[in-house]
């Protein structure tokens, strides 16, 4: 029976809503004199945090190894 690696898949899914979360935020509290570069912000920061969240839950906590 194969073996079932659930916890790497919540881990993607709690690092992409954090990244979510951090985006709005980033596009929420930049000022108006930044508008231009709100989505780029934002992108970068979901990119980021979702980015952090996986690499230290898969290097730090080794979630998804045998």
């Amino acid at each position: 029976m194969r073996k079932s690696n659930w916890k790497i898949k919540v881990l993607i899914f709690a690092g992409f809503i954090l990244g979510v979360i951090a985006a709005i935020a980033v596009a929420v509290i930049l000022p108006e004199q930044y508008d231009i570069y709100r989505g780029l912000l934002a992108f970068g920061a979901l990119a980021a945090v979702s980015s952090a969240v996986v690499f230290i839950g898969v290097k730090v906590f080794r979630i998804g190894e045998d």
